[in-house]
């Protein structure tokens, strides 16, 4: 009996463990989701890279996003993408052409720009990896659906300003994407031109419209 009530304590302070780290996890992502959500508007700049070893894949590229709630304006691989609230333009000047979708939320990735920092808060199971010495928290996401093509995301988190270092999202085919914030401003007011669309401009310039 005395060895069975020592298994069950056991157990239950594992379980007790586990659950605070998972807390703990989420709580410092709803840090950094509460600082965005605050501001107006953010300004990021970041890294973008696309890693296999196993296929000897090793690219990166520059990008920036200004975000004001899910509205963005996303600039990367040479391509501009802006979602107003309710369709999303991408637009590619080298096919001279404009993609017009109404927007549905990519559940399969983490680096989403509407959801870069709520993403988090539906479909995953939240553990703390770590908290190291400069105070900065890396934070594993497992998807909860078993079909998933994710593996895990990794969020690092600089805990004394609530801000998001990097994102990796790994796949199941050992692929990964990193993302690293380079630089990070928060604005004071909106910039509606920021996520307007102009098509009476790109239509002067011949651009050809693809729509759903």
């Amino acid at each position: 009996m005395k060895t069975a009530f020592q298994i069950i304590t056991l157990t239950l302070l594992l379980f007790s463990s586990v659950l605070k780290a998972q807390n703990s996890g989420e709580q410092y992502l709803d840090r950094v989701y509460k600082r965005v959500s605050e501001a107006p508007a953010v300004q990021i700049s970041f890294s973008y890279r696309l890693e296999n070893k196993e296929a000897g894949v090793n690219q990166t590229t520059e990008g920036a996003l200004y975000l004001s709630g899910i509205q963005y304006h996303l600039t990367l691989f040479g391509t501009t993408q802006l979602f107003d609230g309710e369709k999303t333009y991408t637009i590619i000047p080298d096919n001279e052409e404009v993609m017009i979708s109404t927007y549905s939320p990519n559940n399969e990735g983490g680096l989403d720009p509407a959801s870069l920092f709520s993403f988090y808060k539906d479909g995953y199971r939240i553990e703390l990896k770590e908290v190291t010495p400069e105070n900065q928290a890396f934070i594993q996401l497992f998807p909860i659906d078993s079909s998933s093509e994710i593996s895990e995301i990794i969020a690092q988190v600089d805990l004394n300003t609530d801000q998001l270092i990097s994102l990796s999202q790994i796949g199941l085919n050992e692929t990964q994407t990193i993302l690293v914030v380079e630089t990070y401003e928060e604005l004071t007011a909106k910039i509606p031109s920021k996520t307007s669309f102009d098509r009476a401009y790109y239509e002067g310039l011949g651009f050809y419209f693809i729509e759903d």
